[in-house]
């Protein structure tokens, strides 16, 4: 080692002897040499200062560096305002080097004295936090971040895990991926079992575990990651679970998935899915993936159409909280369904056709915009009956005081004999009654303007009153009735559309009935004259 430092000395004290004698006043210039800075494992940042002297210049300048004499390295620096720099890279980890400065004016080289930097040694490798991606009745996916190799390459990269109540430890190997990030899936877990799981990763300096995270498998289902939903519910588990619970972001793939597992395919055809209780509430519905049925394709926190559409084996349900619009026919078709709960964000709610077994609607006190009673759905002052279930049964149903207004498509098929209103009723939506099951409807006074199909295929109807305030009946109103009366309590008869008769042999086989002292009135206006029975 003494020798090295005494050939560097001679070789600083010969350069700076080597001075232009041909030209005095082209001198040397004057060197300063920095510690370096930004150091490593693997790299240094050189630096000093130049200052010229006279008529001096710089015509080359370097660094020189090495391990040992042996094995000095020169490399041309990069000029800077006050002198030079340089980045030296591919050092050997954990390395003292010597280096100096030389910069040479073309007669003259000059040289600085040495000053020595050790590399950073090699560690054990770095890891970020792990995380559970998903998890479910007996699979759980984690991920972690390798966020360096600690300069050694990795003799073990992956994750450690066993049942909480157990020491012994089983190890799935992973490999990093963009980013560093790396996963693996855990299989063939126990059902209902407490499992802690750590990321392990090694090389030949050493090893590093995260820290521990705990989770127990059952049908309580978590997704991180849209689309990853079958990552977690093997081929065989999907056709043997009759329930589950569901937290995370699921997009159209993972609809796609769930409707197999109740029974229909994504393009309506039947499957050994024999899933009936579905609880969504901590999900949040989000866009891409594949078609969930058909070419529909989920949107952001949209409950859309034919989502759930034939899918009869479906008993009960529960809606994701942040679900904001829950779209026409969005369950059409769900035969088996009986209750179906409205969380608090929703704002758009449409009926869907063939829930033949809804017997009510249920909605959370923290929803601004509906409400439930007896249930039946309500906007949330209660002025607008928005659906009637249509699989609620009754002989008779009297609408109740304060309800001002009955929705398009309220009655949807509704199993009702009878339907009574209030006097509050004054406005009635298009087909607010189409398909119901009703014998007799008896509108409210308050009502001027019957609908146009507002009874469409309501083919069970026999007997229909119309309030002393009916002024018009639109076109189709009784499209596909086979009434036996209409009574007609206003005593100017109403005007109607042209084809407000339509779709049924009214004037032959309906009685029309009207106020006492107006059977004339009734039978000089069109049409009303052409019923073949009148009476007062």
């Amino acid at each position: 080692m003494y020798k090295f430092y005494f050939y560097i000395i001679c070789c600083v004290v010969v350069g700076t002897a080597c001075s232009n004698e041909t030209d005095p006043t082209v001198l040397p210039p004057t060197l300063t040499l920095h510690e370096a800075t930004g150091i490593t494992r693997n790299e240094a940042c050189l630096s000093g200062k130049i200052v010229l002297n006279g008529e001096g210049t710089v015509r080359d300048c370097y660094f020189v560096y090495g391990s040992s004499p042996e094995e000095m390295i020169q490399v041309a620096a990069t000029r800077t305002e006050e002198g030079a720099e340089v980045t030296l890279e591919g050092l050997k980890a954990g390395t003292e080097y010597g280096y100096y400065l030389e910069v040479s004016n073309g007669g003259s080289v000059v040289r600085t004295g040495m000053l020595r930097f050790r590399t950073s040694p090699n560690t054990e490798p770095v890891l970020g936090e792990m995380v559970l991606i998903n998890k479910g009745p007996t699979t759980a996916v984690v991920q972690c971040v390798l966020v360096e190799n600690g300069g050694e390459a990795l003799s073990f990269l992956g994750f450690k895990y066993r049942k909480e109540i157990s020491a012994e430890e089983l190890f799935v190997a992973a490999e990093p991926g963009e980013e560093g990030h790396f996963r693996a899936r855990l299989t063939d877990l126990n059902l209902s079992t407490s499992y802690v799981v750590r990321a392990y990763a090694a090389n030949a300096v050493g090893e590093i575990y995260t820290g521990e995270v705990k989770f127990i498998t059952d049908n309580a289902i978590y997704v991180s990651e849209p689309g990853t939903l079958s990552e977690v519910i093997s081929e065989r588990q999907k056709y043997q679970l009759t329930e589950i619970s569901i937290s995370g972001r699921l997009n159209g793939s993972d609809f796609r998935l769930l409707r197999d597992m109740l029974g229909r395919g994504v393009e309506g055809e039947v499957t050994p899915g024999i899933l009936s209780r579905l609880y969504l509430t901590d999900v949040q519905v989000v866009e891409g993936g594949m078609s969930y049925y058909s070419s529909r394709y989920t949107a952001n926190d949209t409950l859309g159409y034919g989502m759930f559409m034939n899918c009869r084996n479906l008993r009960e349900i529960a809606l994701p909280n942040t679900i904001k619009v829950v779209e026409k026919d969005a369950f059409k078709g769900c035969t088996g369904l009986t209750v179906l709960t409205i969380p608090d964000e929703v704002r758009s709610f449409a009926s869907s056709e063939g829930c033949s077994s809804l017997q009510e609607f249920r909605v959370s006190v923290m929803n601004s915009g509906f409400t439930a009673e007896d249930g039946i759905l309500y906007d949330k002052g209660k002025e607008t009956l928005l659906l009637y279930p249509e699989g609620r049964a009754r002989a008779v149903f009297e609408i109740p005081e304060g309800v001002k207004k009955i929705a398009e498509y309220a009655f949807l098929y509704a199993p009702v004999d009878t339907l009574s209103m209030a006097h509050s009723v004054t406005v009635l939506g298009l087909q607010a009654f189409r398909g119901a099951k009703f014998k007799k409807v008896v509108l409210s006074d308050g009502i001027a303007s019957v609908p146009g199909a507002v009874f469409q295929a309501c083919t069970g109807l026999r007997s229909v009153i119309l309030g002393r305030g009916t002024m018009f009946i639109s076109d189709y109103c009784f499209d596909g009735c086979m009434l036996e009366e209409l009574r007609v309590l206003a005593d100017i008869p109403p005007a109607c559309a042209s084809k407000a008769f339509e779709g049924g042999n009214f004037f032959d086989s309906c009685v029309l009935y009207v106020p006492a002292g107006c059977k004339n009135k009734y039978r000089y206006a069109d049409p009303w004259g052409k019923f073949k029975r009148i009476v007062e």
